[in-house]
């Protein structure tokens, strides 16, 4: 009995890493299985660039005008820009400050 409540702790976190590891790879499949031909992507290197050609389990990927590298398609993060938040519209992007606009022109006229 004594050896189940120490083996349980154990069982339970690779139980709960096997389920990890398959949605982790069940993502990347659908990512390689959905590469195309001028996508813009990004590697584990944190290369940005273009897919060039693929051609089996590699990628060419050109990430400067006329340098292209050839990568491993798992190294292939993802798009680039599909984890980005939505970016704010014009309005909402000026920064606000937290002071009165009084104080802040008050504290621009003072001479010391």
């Amino acid at each position: 009995m004594s050896n189940l409540f120490v083996m349980a702790p154990v069982l339970l976190m690779v139980v709960m890493l096997y389920f990890v590891t398959r949605a982790d790879k069940k993502k990347r499949s659908t990512l390689e299985a959905s590469l195309n031909k001028g996508d813009r992507v990004v590697t584990r290197a944190g290369f940005v660039g273009k897919i060039i050609s693929l051609e089996g389990k590699h990628a060419r990927v050109e990430i400067a005008p006329g340098v292209v590298v050839t990568v491993v398609k798992t190294a292939i993060e993802g798009r680039e820009g599909a984890d980005e938040p939505a970016k704010p519209d014009a309005k909402s992007a000026t920064p606000k400050s937290d002071a009165p606009a009084s104080a802040v022109a008050e504290s621009g006229s003072k001479k010391k």
